[in-house]
């Protein structure tokens, strides 16, 4: 069993209600043909991980191995818990106040010079 708990695959792992059919005695709302369409999803699923567990263990390719064999655990363990890490790349989220005034200062006074000599290059267009 993985950290998610039981695989439930599609759904919200509550029990499947089937609308389409009459309810049977003592049946609440499932129908016959309800329940005889969730065991042939049953049925077909099974199937489904016995193709898996063969292939897993007889195909040619290695690559081809692996990757029957890790959907065939995600079935049966559920998916593992995706981890997510954020990397902080803003360089002012780490400077102290005083220092990202200086570099405040530091990008004016890049900027006034890049000014100037714009300026100098081109008198006229003032």
């Amino acid at each position: 069993m993985g950290w998610g708990g039981e695989a439930k695959g599609c759904g919200n792992g509550k029990k499947r209600h089937d609308f389409g059919g009459k309810a049977g005695p003592g049946r609440g709302h499932y129908s016959i043909e309800g329940e005889a369409r969730v065991a042939r999803h049953e049925r077909h699923a099974e199937e489904m991980r016995e193709i898996l567990y063969e292939v897993a263990h007889t195909a040619e390719q290695p690559s081809l191995q692996i990757q029957a064999a890790d959907k065939l655990l995600n079935r049966i363990e559920g998916l593992p818990v995706a981890k997510v890490v954020t990397a902080e790349t803003d360089p002012y989220s780490r400077m102290s106040e005083e220092e990202v005034a200086a570099e405040i200062e530091r990008t004016r006074a890049k900027i006034e010079a890049f000014e100037r000599l714009k300026r100098a290059d081109n008198p006229r267009a003032e």
